[in-house]
């Protein structure tokens, strides 16, 4: 029953992206920017070895619910002192196996949450379990990186993120969120809770210009 959901979900991320091109060929959507991620990826399900994925995501902003590739980042989070939160949602990220016509289209998810630290660029941000694990180049916060779509939900059990850009790209009026682009680079593995056994790894992780937003809300 699994296996179905998983492969209708990847036929509907497949439907959709097929319906978004005939939008362009008729004029009814502008042609989609698209957006730059790499990584080294270790899943058997899908025959992959430390396999190099290098790709970009076309986006579309959904006119329907909204869904868009912007990060967000939220100073003093509800109203909270020195609460930052970040937060990425790549969609429909094409994953190419070792066959070369099976291609799995998967979501990847990023959040952070800071507590008196900063959100800062070259500070490497190291989350889930962390025993065992040297955190000297960098802190220990809060946080997850997520993978799902044409399989079950994969939630890190570890791995870090290093913004190595943050470029104010528009200073917006007092109030508003300033638009920026990132740099990122991160890595997680997924372990089976009962077996320890690592499910699913990602090395050497890129996501280039991806642009969002920075808002700084006022404390309560």
């Amino acid at each position: 029953m699994k296996k179905l959901a998983y492969s209708l979900m990847a036929m509907v991320a497949a439907s959709v992206v097929t319906s978004c091109n005939k939008l362009v060929e008729i004029g009814a959507l502008p042609e989609p920017t698209k957006y730059f991620i790499e990584m080294n990826m270790t899943y058997d399900d899908w025959g992959l070895d430390n396999t190099f994925i290098s790709t970009y995501n076309e986006w579309y902003w959904n006119v329907v619910n909204g869904d868009t590739l912007e990060f967000k980042v939220k100073e003093n989070y509800d109203g909270k002192e020195e609460q930052t939160n970040f937060t990425l949602t790549r969609h429909n990220v094409p994953i190419t196996c070792n066959n070369e016509d099976e291609v799995h289209y998967v979501y990847i998810g990023f959040g952070l949450s800071l507590q008196d630290i900063p959100l800062q660029k070259d500070t490497k941000y190291y989350f889930g379990d962390v025993e065992g694990v040297d955190t000297s180049d960098g802190v220990v916060a809060s946080g997850h990186i997520s993978m799902w779509g044409s399989m079950e939900l994969q939630k890190s059990t570890s791995g870090w993120m290093k913004f190595t850009r943050l470029e104010l790209i528009h200073d917006n009026d007092e109030g508003y969120a300033d638009e920026y682009e990132i740099d990122l680079e991160f890595a997680f593995e997924v372990r089976d809770p009962e077996t320890g056994e690592v499910t699913l790894k990602v090395e050497n992780g890129k996501v280039l210009a991806n642009p969002g937003q920075w808002q700084v809300n006022e404390v309560k």
